[in-house]
């Protein structure tokens, strides 16, 4: 039987040299894209840095919350503010 690839019926020697062209091939792509994938990680490794000493930064400068009123008065003052029902049957 023949061996039939995508460039037609070849001579051995031909068929070895086109798979190893097209090994070739991808394994440039393939590295193309590790070297790509590296740059993004160095990337990504750098953004995660920056965002770590801006989140020290921000806790060491925190200011605290500063409640105007405690819990007790919040109830007093909301209970002034709810509207009041009256029904009929009370």
């Amino acid at each position: 039987m023949l061996y039939r690839s995508r460039y037609g019926r070849q001579p051995s020697a031909s068929r070895n040299r086109l798979a190893l062209q097209d090994f070739r091939i991808q394994l440039q792509e393939f590295l193309s894209v590790l070297s790509l994938l590296r740059r993004l990680w160095s990337r990504i490794d750098e953004v995660c840095k920056q965002v770590a000493a801006w989140t020290a930064w921000r806790n060491e400068h925190a200011k605290g919350v500063h409640w105007q009123f405690t819990i007790d008065n919040t109830r007093i003052k909301l209970d002034s503010v709810d509207p009041k029902f009256q029904f009929e049957n009370e």
